[in-house]
């Protein structure tokens, strides 16, 4: 799967369920792996730090340091073409 199906695959994931949140690796496993989309750990956090940077999720740290990603409040944009 290439970045860019990768970053699709997480925003429709998003799209149907709005309110989802998780660690790099519950993505991995439960937004794709259940899904049938096969990405590697490295290749889902590139992702996730791509689709933060143009403000379509957002990362959330906890007290133990683990990020948690979720759908941003703003309008999402789109994959990068």
């Amino acid at each position: 799967m290439d970045d860019i199906d990768l970053e699709r695959a997480l925003l429709k994931y998003l799209a149907s369920n709005p309110h989802a949140a998780d660690s790099a690796e519950g993505v991995a496993r439960w937004w794709l792996d259940d899904r049938g989309a096969e990405a590697t750990l490295p290749e889902v956090q590139s992702a996730l730090r791509q689709l933060v940077a143009r403000s379509a999720l957002r990362e959330e740290r906890l007290a133990d340091g683990t990020a948690l990603y979720s759908k941003n409040g703003r309008q999402a944009s789109s994959p990068r073409a």
